[in-house]
């Protein structure tokens, strides 16, 4: 029996994993907000700056848009505390926040599948160039 093609939610999916272990490696796996790290024995979450909706589905694939919080921070901070922690997020990250808000301007309407084969191979690019820097 042939194996059946995937289809573009589930290529979405694994760009999801791949950016958010980016995200993870990018910030050492430590909470960008209390500093507590995976190296210590904590959880760490990758959690979403603009949150994944289907309006937003094409940013929250993008590494940019997601950090390393504690299990506790993404919780108890992140998600109990909105405005706050967005007011946080912006002043801790300005250019990176800059750099999201074009990214969420720029993002395509209509996403099929072929949109994401191409996200999931510029993903794998990232992560190997991420993986070759000293």
């Amino acid at each position: 029996m042939p194996r059946k093609k995937p289809t573009a939610t589930q290529i979405y999916k694994q760009c999801l994993t791949i950016a958010k272990r980016i995200a993870k490696e990018r910030d050492g796996y430590t909470c960008q907000r209390c500093g507590k790290a995976k190296s210590e024995g904590f959880k760490i979450d990758a959690s979403h700056v603009i949150p994944n909706t289907p309006k937003d589905r094409a940013l929250a694939v993008e590494p940019e848009n997601i950090k390393a919080l504690c299990a506790g921070c993404h919780k108890f901070f992140w998600h109990l505390s909105p405005v706050e922690s967005g007011l946080w997020f912006v002043e801790k990250f300005p250019k990176r926040w800059e750099r999201i808000k074009k990214l969420r301007e720029s993002q395509p309407k209509k996403k099929g599948i072929e949109f994401w084969k191409a996200k999931k191979k510029e993903l794998i690019e990232l992560k190997e160039s991420e993986g070759k820097k000293p």
